[in-house]
């Protein structure tokens, strides 16, 4: 593949692996929106006949889960009692199941999904929270299947409310969540967070000498649309492209630039056969692009060069067209004969060269005849053999700087490690921006995208530090030259290499390139 042509599939590619980090960081944002409660208001007021009205205003996130609305189990209420329940943005259609000592309230419509967070109101009395002047409210209990967030609880009374105690979680741990006093027959408890299978429970003494001098005031309960903190998936995708295809951009330039090819100075001739014998060139680096600028035409093959090493030298790897013309060189050396009808390889009358004869040995494996009509396991023994051959020749050449190579492999295994650390990076961080919105998680998703993007580019673009010598620029320029006189060359040109007996050559060469 031509560097040029390369070097577009690349570009291609680094907008691609961009698009697929973004794709993470979107697949962490819905992975990080879970089902949750973002928030959860209780206020609890004990009536002068000891009935407690209970108002509870649910945060409720879906996340990216589609759901038809909301299931609410509330021990002690029958489906008698009178329960009400508003919601200003999702649906809120009340059914009510008895279920075991109270109910569950099913909030929502069946022919219409939901997800994001919606913001539930739910009213109801209970009738037996109350022993001998003791108050003891299971608030929060333990048959939720989702996380609690900002848990707040008031309970008021026209009775001063004594000796306020909160306990939380599975075991009932003490002093996890945090009770106040705000007022004579107000108390205030709050936990942070409280898992599935927890329960949050608020107990308090009602003063019996009666309620002189108390006032109770309702706490302000929250009102409208939940607000929803998260970032959305939207943004962090964005984030994540944007950051990772402008580190994947910079780096291919620095790569780009370490990829420069060794060339002698001077002319186009300078460059293409160096400096005469007991001279010195001093030698500049170049693009590949400035390299092909130097290339002309040439009307005769490379000297000394077969057509094999010359595609090897021109695309820089061994491929099975170099193989090929490995095989055509050495029917024009009567070391064997191609037929075509029928499609097989004969032994040639010419005896193969040393370098030559253990490959062919290998293929024809003591035969004359070497059929192409159907696999055969000894024709392809040697022919991978010789392509391990070639590919030999090519690092024994000394045509490649040595460290490109090594910088070419480090680039790679470094490369693939930062695509996966950036990529996880930015995979979490999106999860995180999209549940608790804080901008640092956005900043978590730029630098690992920019981490991910810079491994993908070195992945990608690692095969420019595969850096040519002087030596091997120089016979890249003849190869090119040639190759430029091949691509354009008339009818005319093919007859006179017809004349001259240089036709089978020609394609040999043809193939190769």
């Amino acid at each position: 593949m031509r560097t040029r042509t390369r070097r577009r599939r690349d570009a291609a590619l680094l907008v691609g692996a961009a698009a697929v980090v973004a794709a993470a960081a979107v697949g962490g944002a819905f992975l990080g929106d879970t089902e949750r409660i973002g928030a959860y208001w209780l206020h609890a007021h004990i009536g002068a006949d000891d009935t407690v009205t209970v108002r509870e205003v649910i945060d409720y996130d879906f996340g990216s889960q589609r759901r038809h609305g909301l299931l609410r189990r509330i021990p002690g209420v029958s489906a008698d009692d009178d329960v009400e329940v508003s919601s200003p943005t999702a649906p809120d259609r009340l059914e009510i199941i008895p279920q075991g000592d109270g109910v569950e309230l099913r909030v929502g419509d069946p022919d219409r999904t939901i997800s994001n967070r919606h913001r539930y109101d739910i009213r109801y009395r209970l009738d037996s929270l109350l022993s001998r002047n003791t108050f003891a409210w299971n608030a929060i209990g333990d048959d939720w299947d989702v996380a609690i967030s900002d848990i707040q609880i008031h309970v008021t009374s026209d009775r001063r409310l004594l000796e306020p105690r909160c306990d939380a979680g599975a075991l009932g741990l003490l002093g996890r969540c945090r009770v106040e006093i705000a007022g004579a027959g107000h108390v205030v408890a709050r936990d942070d967070r409280s898992d599935p299978g927890e329960f949050v429970t608020v107990r308090a003494t009602l003063d019996p000498s009666g309620s002189a001098g108390v006032e109770a005031i309702p706490p302000v309960a929250p009102t409208g649309p939940a607000p929803d903190p998260g970032r959305g998936w939207r943004l962090p995708g964005v984030v994540g492209f944007v950051a990772a295809l402008a580190a994947a951009v910079l780096v291919s330039a620095w790569i780009r630039r370490l990829g420069r090819e060794r060339v002698w100075s001077g002319g186009p001739a300078d460059a293409a056969f160096g400096p005469p014998t007991g001279e010195t060139f001093p030698v500049v680096q170049l693009d590949h692009a400035e390299l092909a600028e130097l290339a002309t035409i040439e009307f005769e093959t490379p000297r000394d060069l077969s057509a094999a090493a010359g595609g090897i030298i021109h695309r820089e790897e061994v491929t099975d067209d170099h193989k090929t013309a490995w095989l055509l060189e050495c029917a024009i050396r009567d070391e064997i004969e191609l037929e075509t009808r029928p499609s097989e390889i004969r032994r040639g009358p010419a005896s193969p060269h040393d370098d030559v004869a253990p490959i062919l040995d290998d293929m024809f494996s003591g035969r004359g005849t070497i059929s192409l009509r159907s696999y055969d396991a000894a024709f392809a023994d040697g022919w991978d053999r010789l392509g391990e051959d070639l590919e030999r020749w090519r690092r024994a050449s000394g045509l490649w700087v040595p460290a490109g190579r090594r910088r070419r492999t480090l680039a790679r295994v470094l490369g693939v490690l930062m695509a996966v650390i950036g990529g996880g990076m930015a995979l979490g961080g999106a999860a995180g921006a999209n549940r608790g919105g804080e901008a640092a998680w956005l900043v978590v998703v730029a630098v690992g995208a920019a981490v991910a993007g810079a491994g993908l580019a070195a992945v990608v673009r690692s095969w420019e530090l595969r850096i040519r010598t002087a030596a091997g620029s120089g016979l890249w320029l003849r190869v090119e030259s040639f190759r430029r006189f091949l691509e354009n060359s008339e009818a005319e040109h093919v007859e006179r290499a017809a004349e001259k007996g240089l036709l089978r050559q020609y394609t040999a060469w043809a193939v190769a390139l």
